[in-house]
This record gives C-alpha cells, sequence and structure tokens, in this order.
C-alpha cells in the first residue's frame, strides 16, 4: 500500500524570514500577553431546569403538554385581550368615574388570562435565582408602591380592578428573564406598558383624575418637620414610575433587536436582571498556543455586528429526556480581552509593573484626604453673607485637591472599560441622573454660594466610587489601592445625604440656609400643581440612598476579605501557578456579567403571526424564513397537490449556477425560478412520486 503525503507549497514571502521571525514573534507575543487581562465569572454558572412550572407542578406531565399544545394554538387570542385591557386603563384613569366603574372590570377580564398563562409557564428555578438580587426587590417594590398609591388615589373597587393586569404587566417586565414561552411578545407588549406609563404618570401629576381632592392631599406624617416640608402620596407615586419607566426604556434598548424576531425561531433568552460577579484575571498564554479569533477584540466586534454569538450548549435529541435542563452561560462580552496599557494617559508609567514608591503614594493619598475632608470642613460653615478670603479659600482649596486626586484615578482607567462604564451600563447612569438633579437642587437651595465648592466635590467623590471598576489590577497594585479605601468615602457620602435631607426637612431654612423655591407653578384646571427644588432633593436622596445598597454591599464585602486576607495570608502550595492566586484580585462592583440560557421548547406565538397568517397568500409552493442559531435559512415545502401532479427538477441554467452562502444568502444570480415538469399522463402514479421505483 502507497502512502502519498501531501505538503502544501508556502508562499514565498514568507519562505525565506520564517525561521528566523519565529522566536521574534513568540517573545512579542509573551511581552504582549503580560499585559492582557479577560473577564470571567467569580463563581461556577448554575444549570436550570426549565421544567419546574407552575402549569407541571399543578397538571402533571400529560395535563401539561396538552396544556402547553392549546397555549401555543390560542394564545394569540389572549395577547390580544390583554394588549386590549392595557389599552383601557387610559381609559379607567382619564374618563369619569362612572364610566371607569363599568371598564375596569371590562380591562381586568381582558387581560387576565394572558397574564395568569404567562405566570403558569414560568421558569421557578429561574425566579428563584433572580430572587438573590437586590434589583429585582428593588424594582419590585417600587412597582408595588406605584399601584397602591394609585389604587388609593381612585378609591373605587371597580376602577382599581384595571390596576391588576397593569401591576402583572410591570411585574412580569421585571421578572422576564423567567420568561422562556413568551418573552418576544412580552418585549413588544412593553413598548404599551411604556406609554400606558407615561400617559397615566402626566395625567396623576396633573391632578385631571375624578378622584376627591383630600386624596391628592393625602402626606405622610413626619413628627418635627417644619411647616412647609411635606411628603405627599402624590410625590411618592411620581418617584415610583420614575423608578420604573428608565427600567423599562432601558428593557427596550436593550432588546430592541428582537421587535422584528419571529417568536417561534428566537431560541438564546438573554436575562436582563440575573447578571454574574465578573473578575480581571490575566490571560495565561503559557496555556494556550497563540493569540486567537477568542482574544481579538475586532473580530468578536465583527462577530457581535453580524449577530453571531458561540453561548456553551448541548444539542440534544428528540429523544432526550434531560433536554429541559440548560446551562446558564456567559455571553460573549465586546471586551473579550482587557490591555491593561491602554489606559486614558497614554504615557501613564508601565514598567516596572510594581508598585509606584513611598513618596508618590503618601502624595496622592494626602491630596484625597486633605481634599475629602476640607469638602465636609465647607457644610459647618455658617451659610450666606460676605467670607473672608480665607474662609472662601477652604471650600476652593478641598474641591482643587479632590479634583487632582480623581484626575490621578481617571488617567489610570482603561479607556475600554471606561467607555462601557460611561456610555452603556444602566446602574451608573440611574445613579448618576439622580445624583446630578440632587446636586442641581442642593446648589439652588443654597442660593449658589461658596457651599456649591462642596456639592460639586461630593459630585466628584461620588463620580469617583462609580467608576472604580475601570482600574485594572496592575494599575491597583502599582497605587496600592483596594475596597478598604473605598469604605471611608462611601460613609462619608451616606453622611453628607443624610445631614443634607435631615436639614431641609428639620432645620429651619434661616439656621441651616437652605432655601427651597417654587422652580414650576402652573393652574391646570381646578387644580394648582407645584414643583419645589426642596421635594426633588428629598426624592433624588431617597432613591439614592437604596439603589445604593448593592453597590455598598460589594464594597464592604470585598473590604471584608482583603482584610481577613491581611490577617490570615492563604498558603501557597510550591507547584502552584504564580496567576492561580492572586491577592489583589477583587470583585468588580459596577460592572457584571450578563448571562443567556436555551430554550429547547416551542414559543408561543402572539396577535402578530395571527395577523400574518391571515395575509399569507397561498401557494403550492411555499417559502417560509426561519431563524436559527447560524443564521436565517429558506425552507421549501411541497404541497400533496405538487407531488401528485409533477416533480421538481432544476433546469440546466440553474445547475450552472453558484450554491447558496453559509448564512443561507442566495446571490443575485442564481435567483432562478424552478421549472415544474409535468408528469406524463400514461405513467403510474407511483413513478410520479419522488423516491418510489416502479416493478419495470
Amino acid at each position: 500500500m502507497t502512502v502519498v503525503r501531501i505538503v502544501p507549497i508556502p508562499r514565498r514571502h514568507t519562505t525565506p524570514d520564517e525561521k528566523l521571525l519565529r522566536p521574534r514573534i513568540q517573545l512579542e507575543t509573551r511581552e504582549h500577553a503580560a499585559y492582557l487581562y479577560k473577564f470571567e465569572a467569580t463563581r461556577p454558572l448554575p444549570v436550570v431546569d426549565l421544567r419546574d412550572t407552575l402549569s407541571y407542578q399543578w397538571l402533571g406531565a400529560q395535563r401539561n403538554l396538552k396544556f402547553l399544545r392549546w397555549m401555543k394554538t390560542n394564545f394569540d387570542y389572549m395577547h390580544f385581550g390583554q394588549v386590549l385591557g392595557i389599552l383601557l386603563v387610559i381609559g379607567v384613569v382619564a374618563t369619569p368615574r362612572e364610566v371607569g366603574k363599568i371598564l375596569g372590570p371590562v380591562s381586568a377580564a381582558l387581560s387576565m388570562t394572558s397574564f395568569v398563562s404567562s405566570m403558569a409557564t414560568a421558569s421557578l428555578h429561574v425566579l428563584r435565582l433572580l430572587s438573590r438580587h437586590y434589583e429585582f426587590w428593588f424594582f419590585t417594590g417600587a412597582n408595588f408602591v406605584a399601584w397602591t398609591t394609585l389604587a388609593f388615589f381612585l378609591g373605587d373597587l371597580l376602577r382599581v380592578m384595571c390596576l391588576v393586569p397593569l401591576w402583572l404587566s410591570s411585574q412580569l417586565a421585571i421578572s422576564m428573564d423567567t420568561n422562556f414561552r413568551t418573552f418576544v411578545i412580552a418585549i413588544r407588549t412593553n413598548i404599551l406598558l411604556l406609554t400606558v406609563l407615561i400617559v397615566i404618570a402626566v395625567l396623576v401629576f396633573l391632578q385631571v383624575v375624578d378622584v376627591d381632592e383630600a386624596r391628592f392631599d393625602t402626606t405622610v406624617p413626619l413628627t418635627g418637620a417644619l411647616d412647609d416640608v411635606t411628603l405627599p402620596l402624590l410625590g411618592l407615586f411620581e418617584n415610583a414610575l420614575a423608578t420604573l419607566i428608565p427600567f423599562i426604556m432601558r428593557v427596550l434598548y436593550t432588546k430592541r433587536k428582537l421587535f422584528a424576531a419571529h417568536s417561534a425561531g428566537s431560541k438564546l433568552i438573554r436575562c436582563q436582571l440575573y447578571r454574574t460577579q465578573l473578575v480581571l484575571r490575566p490571560v495565561r498564554y503559557s496555556r494556550t498556543a497563540s493569540l486567537g479569533i477568542e482574544t481579538s477584540s475586532r473580530g468578536h466586534v465583527l462577530h457581535k455586528q453580524l449577530g453571531i454569538s458561540s453561548p456553551v450548549m448541548s444539542i440534544a435529541s428528540a429523544n432526550d429526556t434531560a433536554q429541559h435542563h440548560q446551562q446558564i452561560t456567559l455571553v460573549a462580552l465586546r471586551l473579550s480581552a482587557i490591555d491593561t496599557r491602554n489606559t486614558v494617559l497614554k504615557s501613564w508609567p508601565r514598567k516596572p509593573p510594581g508598585r509606584f514608591s513611598i513618596f508618590k503614594l503618601i502624595a496622592i493619598y494626602a491630596t484625597g484626604s486633605y481634599g475629602l475632608a476640607l469638602t465636609v470642613a465647607t457644610l459647618t460653615l455658617p451659610p450666606g453673607g460676605e467670607q473672608s478670603m480665607k474662609e472662601y479659600a477652604v471650600p476652593v482649596v478641598g474641591f482643587m485637591l479632590s479634583l487632582a486626586f480623581c484626575t490621578v484615578f481617571a488617567c489610570a482607567s482603561q479607556r475600554d472599560m471606561l467607555r462601557a462604564l460611561l456610555f452603556h451600563n444602566f446602574g451608573f447612569l440611574f445613579a448618576m441622573m439622580h445624583c446630578s438633579m440632587a446636586c442641581l437642587c442642593a446648589s439652588d437651595m443654597m442660593s449658589w454660594d461658596y457651599r456649591c465648592w462642596a456639592v460639586a466635590s461630593a459630585f466628584l467623590w461620588f463620580v469617583w466610587v462609580q467608576l472604580l471598576d475601570a482600574v485594572t489590577p496592575p494599575i491597583r497594585r502599582q497605587l496600592f489601592f483596594s475596597k478598604l479605601q473605598v469604605v471611608p468615602v462611601l460613609w462619608l457620602l451616606w453622611a453628607l445625604m443624610f445631614a443634607v435631607a435631615y436639614a431641609s426637612i428639620f432645620i429651619p431654612a434661616e439656621s441651616s440656609g437652605l432655601h427651597g423655591r417654587n422652580l414650576l407653578h402652573f393652574h391646570v384646571g381646578h387644580k394648582d400643581t407645584v414643583i419645589n427644588t426642596k421635594i426633588i432633593l428629598i426624592n433624588r436622596v431617597f432613591i439614592m440612598f437604596f439603589w445604593m445598597q448593592r453597590h455598598a454591599w460589594n464594597v464592604f464585602k470585598g473590604a471584608f476579605i482583603r482584610c481577613r486576607l491581611l490577617m490570615h495570608p492563604p498558603i501557597i502550595a510550591e507547584d502552584t501557578d504564580e496567576d492561580a492566586l492572586d491577592p489583589d484580585e477583587e470583585e468588580l462592583s459596577i460592572m457584571r456579567g450578563s448571562l443567556e440560557y436555551f430554550c429547547p421548547f416551542d414559543t408561543f406565538p402572539g396577535l402578530r403571526r395571527r395577523i400574518r397568517s391571515l395575509r399569507m397568500q397561498s401557494s403550492s409552493v411555499s417559502s417560509i424564513r426561519r431563524n436559527s442559531l447560524t443564521g436565517r435559512h429558506r425552507i421549501r415545502r411541497l404541497s400533496s397537490a405538487t407531488l401528485l401532479t409533477g416533480v421538481t427538477v432544476s433546469t440546466d441554467e440553474q445547475r450552472r449556477k453558484t450554491r447558496r452562502g453559509a448564512f443561507g444568502q442566495r446571490s443575485s444570480a442564481s435567483s432562478v425560478h424552478h421549472a415544474v415538469i409535468p408528469v406524463r399522463e400514461k405513467r403510474v402514479w407511483a413513478e410520479s412520486v419522488p423516491g418510489v421505483i416502479s416493478d419495470e
């Protein structure tokens, strides 16, 4: 037996220098790898049981299968009732009381079937995982407060019944990660939900709802508060909606690509609230061959633009009983590899990789400490009046020192991570929106005097705390920085927020120097609507305090772990890799990893599917476009009439055309219709059917 070995001929321009360049390339690759880091989940991701639903527990396996088949056939009608029920809520709130009593029960009856079916098919396993996250309870509490206060304003059971669909619809939007049967329909429904929330917020804010005037004037009692300070329930309702509306907008923005997707073809469920903690770890090129596509950011961005993702999943067969167990995977990040040398300041010192000298560290942290101390001291100075140059220098110097300290960390931040935090992180944008409004209201209440420098310094420190994830581990080692330094800053920020809120509520304006004023005052119908700076400040501080709890918990937990490692350092074995246990490794506080899981089951079509089926023209040969995990494919189906009357055969001209591309696209040159060759009348019926051999 002769063995033929085929060796490809190398290209000419690489042959002469190949042996000389190979050691040099390997050396440059290893030097480059020392500065590359990657995102990893801090703990193993769970496997979810998608069969664990309320319908499966209540009905059992066989009855649940019949229920799901019935739901797939009739869910579009229930979705149509849900849309009508949500639209009728606007009529209940905007129309007179007598009309609202009629529309309220109708709205609830039309919507409840869709909501009950969606809740019955939601994954309880994913819901248990979701309930461990702080954001789930934060938005759930805001949802409960919003519709409870609106029910108090309406004060009629028949009208309150219409709020049940809105409450359930908002709650389903919050727990969308559990909805793998109708999640595409739920995303489209959120467009209608967002519109209804905005309309109701405007109607209640303008007080044009037909309710008792005494209910709108109800306030939360505050013992010892000033006479001009009240916490009305109307403001509590507006704050709750101001929390829900940005969240719904974020859901619509992140899921915008699914608006035109088919429900039956979307199988990857991207989680919205369920996230995982991330950590930056070095890329160990000693265990890999070379720089591949996985570490190429440009290649990954190209894959993201094409809509290609590669989640880790196992393809289960139709008879596999374990296909309802699905592994939750980490979504492929756009920042696949982080180059720690790509800092905001290009000339940031990179070598040696050790810490800065003791004199540089003392200068940096002394600047920050004095700036923070002068910021707190500024708020203790007497308000208003003429100030001397020495007294005026205290807040200015405090602001300049704080700015210098924060500028050092800003220059050392990684560019890609900083851009992701500033423009793509909802937690940062949500916190900055409320913090900016609170600082503007506080400066206006201080009459824009010298204390505004302290407000600006506090704003800088708040931004510094939010953007610390952009400081990579090598830079942290250079600056000798950890979460221990963040703890006192967080405590002082909380103390400042508490002091401003306490002075606004309980201390007279003559003593505190916080003078609230009406920004807007307009008359609508028989009601007066006022927007006051003091009320806005108190509401923003209230929301910021509760929103920062998760961030504060991550910081305090990281500081506790660091203290424990300092007191009891781990014992490292001799054969352990140097990068296997990094004592400076800390979890990221703001940036978290997106998760997704694969749904192997059928999804329920909505109203759009029913409308599209009515418009579809019947034909003997139909082409149906379907989405799949690898792209779009065109499936060709032959009807029974075609099989009995003729055989589809390609012409000679079409055989010469090129085949379809990798993604299922048909080129312009191959767009030739198939020719149908009729069967001779003398032939037997069995001869005309493809795949049947005659008895000749």
